[in-house]
Parts: C-alpha cells; structure tokens; sequence
C-alpha cells in the first residue's frame, strides 16, 4: 500500500493496521488457493525515507485462513518499533506448500481439531518468541544417546521455498 504522503509511523493505530494487512494477505492468498497451496512464512515491510522495517510470520503448516495469518502479524506488530515516517506498507508471502484437508465429522459440523489448535498454538508461541524459541528434537544418526538428537526450530527458516507472491496495493 503507497500512501500519497509519508505517514508518521506513531499515527498508525491497530484498527487501521489490522484492516490493512488484511487486505493485502487476501490479495496475496488469491493466486495461492488456486493451486491448493497455504503460507509457510510471509514478510510484512515498511518502506521508509530511512530505511526498512520487516515484520517476519513463521507456520508450522501452510495455511490460508487470513484471520489467523493476520493475528500472526499483529502479535509482532505491537513489539515492531515502526519508522518515524512510512511510505509503503507491502506483504511478500516468502514461502509456500500444499494445503493437507481432513475430512470433516459428517454431522457434527466443521469443528477444529486437536491438531489444528496445536498448530494455531505453534504459530502464536513462535510470533510472539521467535522462531529460535520454539524447539522440537530432531534424531541424528550417532550411537551415543546423548549426542543422537538436536533441538531444532518447530518453524523452518523463513524464505526457504522458491515460490514469491507479492501484495502491494496502490493507494
């Protein structure tokens, strides 16, 4: 999103912030629903006279529920120190996979499963502390037990998958 004038990055409030990265995650989704694939990671950039600001949004799995990749994105955006004068806002999904489905009880109505608040629950833990934070134990192949496992990220490192799609809506 190009503002017609910079814009004093104290003035945006999370109302408007919000409705904004909404808006650009949807356009962002449209090409990607069309081939059955979620996002992995995305970047949020704030273009400034003086530089750039980027809000980086891990997933445990690709998804393309917009509210949930927009709650990702706010959770880091109250501990993002914004520019003090923004021209651009724009979204860059950095990586992307194919969507898993589950078939859904057949009269019980589409609930979330356990797997999906477990999913949520990963995705919110690693916004908020970071993707060096939330750690699993990967096996290596060593005969000492002690020595046969590391702690390595629940979230890939962001920008790993060779597929880009850019929002960027024109004010």
């Amino acid at each position: 999103h190009i503002f017609e004038m910079p814009v004093l990055g104290r003035d945006i409030d999370s109302t408007y912030f919000r409705t904004l990265i909404e808006k650009l995650v949807r356009r962002c989704l449209r090409p990607l629903v069309n081939t059955n694939r979620g996002v992995s990671s995305l970047q949020v950039r704030f273009d400034a006279n003086d530089g750039l600001t980027v809000i980086e949004v891990g997933l445990y799995k690709p998804t393309v529920q917009v509210g949930h990749l927009v709650d990702l994105v706010m959770l880091r955006f109250g501990r993002t120190r914004l520019p003090r004068e923004i021209v651009d806002v724009s979204i860059e999904i950095m990586s992307a996979g194919a969507l898993s489905y589950r078939q859904q009880n057949l009269f019980c109505g589409p609930t979330q499963s356990d797997t999906s608040r477990f999913e949520i629950l990963l995705n919110r833990l690693t916004s908020r502390l970071g993707s060096g934070a939330v750690v699993e134990p990967r096996l290596l192949a060593d005969i000492q037990p002690e020595a046969s496992w590391v702690a390595a990220p629940v979230v890939g490192a962001i920008g790993l998958s060779k597929s880009h799609h850019s929002g960027h809506l024109l004010g």
